[in-house]
């Protein structure tokens, strides 16, 4: 509820990609200008507080934007992981599974938490880990991979801000698999929801404790859907599958995944007015 001095103020033009078209900083007032060369595009404000980046569009003759920031904890209350979503399909003899979660920061008043593991998560030994992603609350999927937290690889953790409001992380890997495969999600947080998306084709059995429901998906009637809700932490969610079979493509977010890493901004993939980095 106060003004942000000093922040780093970037303007960004996204007539022809994104090019930096200014950068100053907010006064004591928390007040900044730039002059435009083209006022007809379309431009994104960028504002950095605390080595955040947060972001508002600037569509053609707009002459005032208000960002909102928020200070960084490494650790705040208010996190939680609502959902976790499990992927799994097989094709031509490996294992596929793309992994979803949700984490909400409620934190009053609204801070940003950033430290090295603020989503955690294992994979399967030998797993191979091909693609990680974030979004923010009404951003675009940005590249944003895991790293790895021991030597075996098998607990990865996102370096990225947790900003107020939900950010979506999503994460693929592969695994060799000939025919059946015990698969463990080991999470490390407590959940409202689990949920397992496997083709038709394939068979599901849950581990005895994990109390998986079934459910219709009418967006997906090729898949078997199953879901635990109300985990604990350490709570097994383990299941087996067996068989063979892929799940129809489904368009999630808002477009392919733009450049960017954990700790630096992030180009959206186009020049629509919808484009926006989310950045860490």
């Amino acid at each position: 509820g106060k003004p942000s001095a000093g922040d780093a103020v970037v303007l960004l033009a996204l007539s022809q990609g994104m090019e930096e078209a200014g950068r100053t900083k907010s006064d004591a007032k928390g007040n900044f200008s730039f002059k435009l060369d083209n006022a007809q595009g379309p431009h994104l404000v960028r504002v950095i507080h605390q080595e955040v980046t947060y972001h508002r569009m600037a569509p053609p003759g707009t002459t005032s934007v208000e960002v909102e920031v928020y200070d960084v904890g490494k650790k705040i209350d208010g996190i939680a992981v609502v959902a976790d979503i499990m992927r799994v399909q097989v094709e031509q003899g490996q294992l596929e599974v793309m992994r979803a979660f949700a984490v909400e920061n409620t934190s009053k008043p609204p801070r940003t938490q950033m430290n090295e593991h603020n989503l955690e998560f294992y994979v399967p030994e030998g797993a191979q880990v091909v693609e990680g992603s974030a979004m923010t609350a009404n951003g675009q999927p940005i590249n944003s991979a895991p790293v790895p937290e021991d030597d075996k690889k098998t607990r990865y953790a996102f370096l990225f801000p947790l900003r107020p409001g939900t950010t979506q992380f999503q994460v693929a890997y592969q695994l060799p698999y000939t025919g059946n495969a015990n698969i463990d999600p080991k999470s490390i947080y407590p959940l409202q929801h689990f949920v397992a998306i496997l083709p038709k084709s394939m068979q599901f059995s849950g581990a005895p404790g994990a109390n998986y429901q079934p459910m219709n998906d009418p967006q997906q009637p090729d898949a078997n859907v199953q879901v635990a809700s109300g985990a604990k932490a350490g709570q097994s969610l383990a299941f087996k599958i067996s068989g063979e079979g892929t799940l129809q493509s489904r368009q999630e977010g808002a477009g392919e995944p733009s450049e960017g890493g954990p700790q630096g901004g992030a180009a959206p993939g186009g020049s629509t007015q919808e484009s926006r980095p989310g950045g860490g």
